[in-house]
C-alpha cells in the first residue's frame, strides 16, 4: 500500500484535510500582505524645495494650501509645457531666496530680469498629499540624489525571496514543514512589527529583506504542508484553491492603505493579525506524514494518519504500521545522480528556456503589478484592477490547462501578452492603457500559475526537487529586477511595458521547444523525459506509472518544488 492508498483509506480530501487547508490559507494571505505595501507607502508625488517654512501668509488671509502654492510660484524654476498648456515645477532645486524674506520675494516676483541663481534644496521639500497622505518617501526625504532607495527597498524584498528558496527548502528537510512555517511566521511578526519603528531608511531596507525571506518560507511551507495530505487526485483543484488566497492577500493592502492614514500604522495592522497564526503553528498545524516517514520517525506518522482518520471518521488501515515502514524503505532506495543530466542534450534545453521562462513570468507578473501606478489614473483602482482579474484568471488557468495543455496554454498566453504590452506602448495614458495592462496581468497569472505545474513534469524523479528549486531561485532574478525595470520609464515612457512585451513574446516561441506534458505521467528517468518529445503510447511500458507517479514517493513534494 502507497501513500496515496494510505490516504484513499483514511479520507483523501475529508474534514481533517478542509480544516487544515482553511487556517493554512489565512497563512497565505500573511505572506501576500508585505508584498505590495511599498507600493503606497512609497508612492510617488509632486514635490518641491520647501522655502519660508514658518511663513503662515496670515497678513495676506489665505488658507493653508493657497500659501504653500504661492510660496511654490515664488521660489522654485517652472517650465511650460506647451503640448498639454500644463506648468512644471523643479523638484531639487529652487531660486536663490535664502537672503529674502517673504514679503520681499512676494514684491520682487514681478520686477525679475535676467536669470537667478538656483540651489538645491537647503530646508528640506513639501510633499503634495492628496493621493498619499503619509509616505516612507517623506519621512526619510527620498528624493532627488536618494530617490533610488525605495527602488533598492524592494529588490531588497525580492532577495529576501532568493535567499528564502534554498534556506527554507533545507531547514524544511532538516525541521520538518511545521517547525520552518513557525519559524517564518515568528520572523515576518517581529520584522513587520520593527518596520513601522524604523528610525531610517537602511534599517527599513533591512527589514524589508527579513519580510521578503518570511513571506517566502510561509507560502513555501503551508503550501507544502497542503499539498502533502491531499490525494493526487485533488492537488491542482487545492493548488488553484490556495493560490487564490494570494490576491485576496494583496487587496487586503488597499483597505489597510486606504484607511489607515500613516505608513508606519500600516506596517503595523498588517502585522498584528499574524499573532492568532502563530498559535496556529505552535499548537495546531499538522507535520506531514511523508517527511515523518522520510525521517523514520514513524510512530509520529502513525499518529497523524491516526488524527486525520479520526477527524474524517475512517478506519486506520490494518497493517498501516508495516505499510508505513515500506514507505519509508522505498524513499530511501529512491534516488539519481545529477550528472545524468548533463549527459542529455534535451535535459540541458529543458533546464535552460525553463530558467528564461521562470524569469520572464516573474518579469512579467511583478512587472506589471507594480507599474499600476504609472498608468494615468488612480492608483488605487488600478491596483484594485489588476488584483481582481487574478480570481478569473485562476479559472482559466485550470480550464485552459486541461482543455489545451499547459504546452499551448502557456505559449499562447504569453505571447497575447507581449502583444498586450507592446500595444500599450503606443496607447495614451488613462483607461485605455490600464485596459492593457489589466489584459496582461490576466494572462500573465495564466503564465505564471502554469509554470508551476508544467515544469514539474518535466524532470525526473531524482531531480524534481532539486530541479524546480533551482527554477524558483533563478525566477527571483525577475522579481529583483522590477524595481530597475520601472526606472527606464524615466528615460521614455511606456519603455518597461515595451521591454516586458518583447520578453514575454521571445518566452511565448520558446515554449514551442519544450514537451507537452498534460495527461502523461510523471517521468521517474532521464529516459522517460527525452521519451516526452515522441508521442506517447500505450506500448511504452516503461513510462507506464501507476496513477501518474513514478514511485509512491512521487507525492511527496518538498519546499524546493515550489
Amino acid at each position: 500500500m502507497n501513500f496515496e492508498e494510505i490516504l484513499s483509506s483514511v479520507g483523501a480530501f475529508g474534514k481533517y484535510q478542509k480544516s487544515h487547508m482553511v487556517l493554512l490559507c489565512f497563512c497565505m494571505i500573511a505572506a501576500s500582505v508585505p508584498v505590495y505595501v511599498q507600493l503606497f507607502a512609497a508612492g510617488e508625488s509632486d514635490h518641491w524645495c520647501q522655502s519660508w517654512p514658518d511663513e503662515d501668509c496670515q497678513n495676506l488671509h489665505l488658507a493653508t494650501t493657497e500659501c504653500v502654492q504661492l510660496k511654490k510660484v515664488i521660489s522654485i524654476p517652472n517650465t511650460l509645457n506647451t503640448a498639454d498648456n500644463v506648468t512644471i515645477y523643479e523638484e531639487c532645486v529652487k531660486y536663490n531666496l535664502s537672503n529674502m524674506s517673504f514679503d520681499s520675494a512676494m514684491t520682487c516676483y514681478d520686477d525679475r530680469t535676467g536669470d537667478i541663481d538656483v540651489i538645491p534644496c537647503d530646508q528640506g521639500w513639501v510633499f503634495d498629499r492628496s493621493t498619499y497622505p503619509s509616505t516612507m518617501v517623506e519621512d526619510f526625504e527620498l528624493v532627488c540624489e536618494r530617490s533610488y532607495l525605495p527602488t533598492l527597498a524592494q529588490s531588497a524584498f525580492f532577495v529576501g525571496h532568493l535567499i528564502a528558496s534554498p534556506v527554507t527548502g533545507a531547514m524544511s528537510d532538516k525541521f520538518g514543514r511545521r517547525w520552518t512555517l513557525l519559524f517564518c511566521i515568528t520572523l515576518i511578526t517581529a520584522s513587520g512589527t520593527a518596520i513601522g519603528l524604523s528610525p531610517n531608511v537602511w534599517m527599513y531596507i533591512a527589514l524589508r529583506l527579513i519580510v521578503g525571506f518570511s513571506t517566502r518560507g510561509i507560502s513555501i511551507s503551508s503550501f507544502v504542508i497542503v499539498c502533502e495530505m491531499v490525494s493526487i487526485s485533488m492537488r491542482m483543484a487545492v493548488t488553484n484553491a490556495f493560490f487564490t488566497f494570494a490576491p485576496i492577500g494583496h487587496l487586503l493592502v488597499l483597505c489597510f492603505v486606504k484607511f489607515i492614514p500613516n505608513w508606519r500604522l500600516v506596517h503595523l495592522a498588517i502585522t498584528l493579525p499574524n499573532v492568532p497564526l502563530l498559535i496556529f503553528a505552535l499548537f495546531f498545524a499538522p507535520e506531514s506524514v511523508l517527511w515523518l516517514v522520510s525521517k523514520n520517525r514513524l510512530k509520529d506518522a502513525e499518529k497523524v494518519v491516526a488524527k486525520m482518520a479520526a477527524r474524517n471518521k475512517r478506519e486506520l488501515p490494518i497493517d498501516l504500521s508495516k505499510n508505513l515502514k515500506e514507505l519509508s524503505k522505498v524513499q530511501e532506495s529512491s534516488g539519481g545522480k545529477w550528472q545524468d543530466l548533463l549527459r542529455s542534450r534535451i535535459m540541458f534545453l529543458i533546464v535552460v528556456i525553463n530558467s528564461f521562462l521562470w524569469i520572464v513570468h516573474s518579469f512579467v507578473y511583478f512587472g506589471l503589478s507594480f507599474s499600476t501606478s504609472d498608468i494615468g489614473i488612480d492608483p488605487y483602482i488600478a491596483f484594485a484592477i489588476s488584483m481582481a482579474v487574478e480570481f478569473p484568471a485562476l479559472v482559466l488557468c485550470w480550464l485552459s490547462a486541461e482543455k489545451l495543455g499547459c504546452k499551448l496554454a502557456s505559449a499562447g498566453s504569453m505571447i497575447i501578452v507581449g502583444i498586450i504590452c507592446c500595444l500599450a506602448v503606443i496607447l495614451p495614458e488613462g483607461i485605455i492603457r490600464l485596459v492593457c495592462v489589466t489584459i496582461g496581468k490576466f494572462f500573465g497569472t495564466i503564465t505564471f500559475t502554469l509554470s508551476y505545474i508544467w515544469s514539474t513534469a518535466m524532470f525526473p524523479t531524482f531531480f524534481r526537487s532539486r530541479g524546480l528549486g533551482l527554477l524558483s531561485m533563478v525566477s527571483r532574478i525577475g522579481g529583483i529586477s522590477v524595481p530597475m525595470l520601472l526606472l527606464l520609464d524615466e528615460i521614455w515612457v511606456g519603455l518597461s511595458l515595451l521591454v516586458i512585451g518583447i520578453l514575454s513574446s521571445i518566452g511565448g516561441v520558446l515554449c514551442c521547444f519544450l514537451p507537452e506534458t498534460m495527461n502523461k505521467p510523471l517521468p521517474a528517468t532521464v529516459q522517460d523525459v527525452e521519451n516526452l518529445y515522441r508521442p506517447f503510447t500505450s506500448e511504452d511500458k516503461s513510462c507506464e506509472m501507476k496513477d501518474g507517479i513514478s514511485n509512491p514517493t512521487e507525492a511527496n513534494i518538498t519546499e524546493d518544488e515550489i
